[in-house]
Formats: C-alpha cells, structure tokens, sequence
C-alpha cells in the first residue's frame, strides 16, 4: 500500500513539475500576443506628433503575424521566429502614404527589421538586437 502512494505521489510531483516548467517556457509567447504602443527608440523617448498615429505593434502569436503602424503607413508582416527570447521578423509590408516627418516611420522600420530578441517586465516590451541592446520600448495598451 505504502508503494503504491509513493508512486502515486511521485507521479502527481513529476506532473506538476513538468506544468510549471512548460508555463514558463510559453509565458513570454503568451504575454506578447497584444497590443503595444512605442515610448522609446534606441533609448530616447517617443514623444507622438499631433499629425502622425502614434506607432504601435499588435502580435497574433497563433498565426505568428504582426499588425501595426510606423506613424504613418500601416504595416503587416509575418514572424519568421517566436521563443521565449527571440523573435525575428519576416518581411514586414505597409502602406506608402507620405506624412510630414517619415524620418521617424523609417527608422522605426529599419529599427524592426534588426530585432532578435525581447523581453517583457510588467506591462513593458523591449525589442532588442543580436548584442541584445534594446532598440525600440513599448507599453501594453490592450
């Protein structure tokens, strides 16, 4: 009888511990599948210009796309890769509307396109490159 209850209790124990490690493998995943707004680049506040949207991100982790805007165009692309860590993206199309300041829509595209990893810590999102420096920051807004 003794054995049996061990083994039972050995069982639930290594079922528990393997639901605890498999959450945390895909909490990341998980928590990035919303909507972001920028606040910096490359360390330097974003501040919205009246005229422009205010870039933001939006991640459907299920179909691995990105939806969003730069500022100005609308923007779709694919993520090429999503762990936990990383996250590369694929081609990343928009729209070609010109607005008054495309200095900030560029470089945030060009931004993007460098990102290999992120991180998330309470309701921030930090893109990052290969040295992992983050490149763009963004707020939680859904």
């Amino acid at each position: 009888m003794n054995s049996k209850i061990l083994k039972l209790s050995v069982l639930l124990i290594g079922i528990m511990f393997m639901s605890c490690n498999n959450s945390n493998t895909t909490e990341n995943k998980t928590r990035i599948n919303d909507i972001w707004v920028l606040t910096s680049m490359e360390g330097y506040n974003y501040e919205k210009n009246t005229s422009q949207k205010h870039p933001q991100l939006e991640f459907n982790v299920i179909e691995l796309k990105l939806f969003g805007n730069d500022g100005c165009n609308q923007i779709t692309g694919k993520l090429d890769k999503l762990t936990n860590t990383e996250i590369n993206f694929g081609n990343i199309t928009g729209t070609r509307m010109l607005c008054e300041n495309m200095k900030i829509s560029d470089k945030y595209m060009g931004l993007l396109q460098s990102v290999n990893y992120y991180s998330i810590d309470n309701l921030k999102l930090e893109l990052k490159n290969s040295e992992k420096k983050t490149l763009l920051s963004f707020k939680k807004v859904d």
